[in-house]
């Protein structure tokens, strides 16, 4: 059986313009409103919920190392592997 795990993130990505926030973390809900989340589970899927990512900052201007939030980046695939652990172990494909 396949799951439906969503992880919306802004994290990594420069601001469309100054002080705007990146839009990619919206796909998730607008793939989900397009209905494909229904249909998807109409079929058999399981609903396995939403791995938060923690908060988007534009932390270029303050000497960010590499890439933007790198250290929230990090967290946010350490919990998305954790949850990806437990679909797997629950004989669920994400």
């Amino acid at each position: 059986m396949i799951s439906i795990l969503a992880a919306p993130t802004n994290l990594g990505l420069r601001p469309p313009e100054p002080g705007a926030v990146p839009g990619t973390a919206k796909a998730p809900e607008a793939l989900r409103d397009a209905g494909l989340y229904r249909r998807l589970i109409a079929l058999g899927a399981a609903d396995a919920g939403v791995v938060l990512p923690g908060r988007y900052l534009d932390d270029v201007e303050v000497g960010a190392p590499r890439a933007r939030n790198q250290k929230a980046i990090v967290e946010h695939a350490i919990r998305l592997a954790a949850r990806i652990g437990d679909e797997l172990n629950q004989s669920r494909t994400p």
